[in-house]
């Protein structure tokens, strides 16, 4: 497991950022804590809501074929 933690890609990229001078340590964590937050909000959201109809569970994944199409 140890090995894998080494090959993880992202210490490895946030290490290259830093290192790079693209971003430095405070601006970094202050974008992790923004995605973090945004992600416990979204989380809050779905919880808060009510579930969706079940008709609508398929909606938008199916079209109905062109004639031009089906005549082929």
């Amino acid at each position: 497991q140890e090995m894998w933690m080494k090959k993880d890609p992202m210490p490895r990229i946030e290490k290259h950022m830093i290192d790079s001078e693209i971003v430095t340590a405070s601006e970094l964590k202050a974008l992790q804590d923004s995605v973090v937050k945004e992600i416990a909000e979204a989380i809050e959201f779905a919880n808060a809501s009510a579930y969706p109809e079940l008709s609508s569970a398929v909606k938008d994944i199916y079209f109905d074929i062109v004639e031009e199409v089906r005549s082929r």
